[in-house]
């Protein structure tokens, strides 16, 4: 049995992201509270009109770049200026596969 647990060594995970300005950033997996973020905008959007989804679709995608290592801040005006829907959704489905693959292989 292990006498010691580093559990810096599960924390120092990150996902690579090339911005449309070509700028890259490295983000963090999610804290607990970003994925409750994650899933109630998953269901709030069925139960809300457009312009609110899209409101709470910036705001994730807002929170999950402002997980980053570089420590830069993003703001909605950034995502609504850069980030199409289109771009937002393929960015959240990336971000999503990373976040299940660091909980299927904590190592």
């Amino acid at each position: 049995m292990a006498n010691k647990l580093d559990l810096t060594v599960h924390t120092k995970r990150y996902f690579e992201v090339t911005l449309p300005d070509g700028e890259v950033i490295n983000i963090s997996k999610p804290s607990q509270g970003l994925i409750i973020d994650m899933m109630a905008i998953e269901q709030a959007a069925k139960d809300i009109d457009t312009n609110k989804a899209l409101d709470m679709f910036n705001d994730i995608i807002v929170k999950i770049l402002n997980n980053n290592k570089e420590a830069k801040k993003f703001t909605v005006k950034y995502v609504k200026d850069n980030f199409d829907f289109e771009i937002g959704q393929i960015f959240l489905t990336a971000y999503m596969e990373f976040v299940q693959e660091v909980q299927s292989n904590p190592n």
